[in-house]
């Protein structure tokens, strides 16, 4: 025993000395260590390891230890001697990473050990992304430790059902797993693999406590090295826009021509904005009984970098999606705002549930109706089919622009999720009548009869009622003989620059 020793099990010389090694052995040691340890020994071979111990006060220590035997002139062993050196913080600290690339529900490694060994990997590899199909809707229904024994139990099938040596499985979100196969399987035959796991998902249930579950999967593949992680996600994204099960990036043109695409649409939106090429048309919402009444819808444009025109069919969802729409409101605003704040007219802005519930919009708008003093001539348009989810947001900011001066109108009703009770609740000055509903109205008995419950149910409400998608003299001449209010359409009047 020397001073080193005392000083990391914490013993002294006197306790230490004359006394059997099991004094400091740990409990848990699996007893197949000590088992090699001394067939290794007596075999008069040198034994090297990591041994756990434990301390006088009971934590642990963690020694490097080299045990050789000593022999004598007839080189028979005599006695061993072990040389330690303290191996505790590196072993605590090891254990502190893998506890950070550790899931801790199903024990498997997470996102940030798959990054790694993809990093460190040189090889052509195949990567698949499994998406666990509505585990957000069993956690709100049913509560989210349903959520969490399911994808335990998913966890431990997907274990079993990937038997191929070389594949390793990982969790890399609350509902993803991930396959990364490192050998050299040819991407159809790893692509056949996660299609049988697919199968499997869909004849077989989950049993949580007594409830059974059905769960599908959607999974996204992709193989090489680089940005293999990201292509694969592209993949599952697709497989859920086109209702696919199983998405190859590398197999699917559509995907790498479509990230293509969105990304010369984002660097052109950008653009626009910054040359301030983003303009605002209006187009004329006509009265029916009041042919001196001026009202006017205003609409986003963007201007091509050949002078063109586009509409907001082609870049308004990318906008979205590039977080740039909240730029787009703030331009139609202060546009629209500046140039009707030198005529009478009345105008609407079109703003969607992210609009409102986005506060800095919010306070945006606040700031320009005070600085225009336009509230009396404004008129919001709410989508309606957005709203429904989102009531408490959308009636509170109601209340507040009608305090204000400013009126609301209920955009596409008749689409989406429409009903009359909804519309109740809204206190709302104008309904606008979806397009789909107008377009065939002179000829279809099934849009008239929608069309004059909506005019009913409007003038007992006291709404005034706007037909969109007014577009030649049969359908306008229809729209006069039931009453509607306001007409809008490409025949009564087309967009044009303000």
């Amino acid at each position: 025993v020397n001073d080193e020793f005392c000083n990391i099990s914490g013993y002294d010389f006197s306790e230490l000395v004359g006394k059997s090694h099991n004094l400091i052995r740990h409990p848990e040691n699996h007893p197949s260590l000590f088992k090699d340890l001394w067939k290794t020994i007596k075999s008069q071979k040198i034994w090297k390891g990591i041994i756990r111990n434990r301390k006088k006060d009971g934590t642990d220590y963690y020694v490097n230890s080299t045990i050789v035997p000593i022999r004598d002139n007839n080189n028979i062993v005599k006695e061993y001697m072990s040389i330690r050196s303290d191996v505790t913080d590196l072993i605590n600290k090891e254990k502190l990473i893998l506890k950070q690339t550790t899931d801790i529900r199903t024990g498997l490694p997470n996102r940030i050990k798959l990054i790694e060994v993809i990093e460190l990997n040189k090889d052509d590899i195949k990567l698949a992304i499994v998406q666990i199909n509505a585990v957000q809707s069993i956690n709100d229904f049913y509560g989210t430790q349903y959520g969490e024994k399911l994808i335990i139990e998913v966890a431990k099938s997907l274990k079993e059902l990937i038997h191929i040596k070389k594949i390793q499985l990982f969790k890399v979100s609350s509902d993803e797993f991930a396959f990364l196969y490192q050998g050299p399987t040819s991407l159809r035959d790893f692509i056949d693999m996660c299609k049988s796991v697919e199968t499997y998902f869909d004849h077989n249930s989950f049993k949580i406590d007594n409830d059974n579950f059905d769960v599908t999967i959607t999974i996204g593949i992709a193989k090489g090295q680089k940005n293999i992680y990201v292509n694969a996600e592209k993949a599952l994204h697709h497989a859920h826009e086109t209702n696919q099960d199983i998405v190859c990036y590398d197999l699917n043109t559509e995907i790498m021509n479509n990230f293509d695409q969105n990304r010369k649409w984002v660097t052109k939106i950008k653009k626009a904005i910054q040359d301030d090429r983003i303009v605002v048309y209006a187009q004329p919402i006509v009265s029916l009984c009041n042919t001196r009444e001026k009202k006017y819808e205003c609409l986003v444009r963007m201007i091509d970098d050949d002078g063109s025109v586009i509409s907001p069919y082609y870049f308004l969802e990318i906008a979205k999606k590039s977080r740039l729409y909240s730029t787009f409101t703030k331009i139609v605003i202060e546009k629209s705002f500046r140039h009707f704040s030198s005529n009478n007219a009345s105008f609407s802005i079109n703003l969607t549930i992210q609009d409102i519930i986005n506060e800095d919009i919010l306070n945006y708008i606040r700031e320009k109706i005070r600085e225009y003093d336009i509230a009396n001539q404004l008129v919001f348009e709410i989508v309606e089919s957005e709203g429904i989810e989102n009531f408490d947001e959308v009636t509170n900011f109601i209340q507040e622009m009608k305090s204000y001066g400013c009126r609301i109108s209920i955009d596409d009703f008749g689409t989406g999720y429409s009903n009359f009770a909804y519309l109740m609740k809204l206190d709302a000055d104008y309904i606008k009548i979806d397009g789909s509903l107008i377009i065939n109205i002179d000829k279809d008995e099934s849009s008239q009869l929608v069309v004059e419950l909506i005019i009913d149910f409007a003038k007992k409400l006291n709404r005034k009622t706007i037909a969109e998608y007014v577009h030649n003299e049969a359908v306008l001449k229809k729209v006069k003989e039931m009453k509607i209010d306001y007409s809008q359409g490409y025949y009564t009047g087309e967009p044009s620059p303000l």
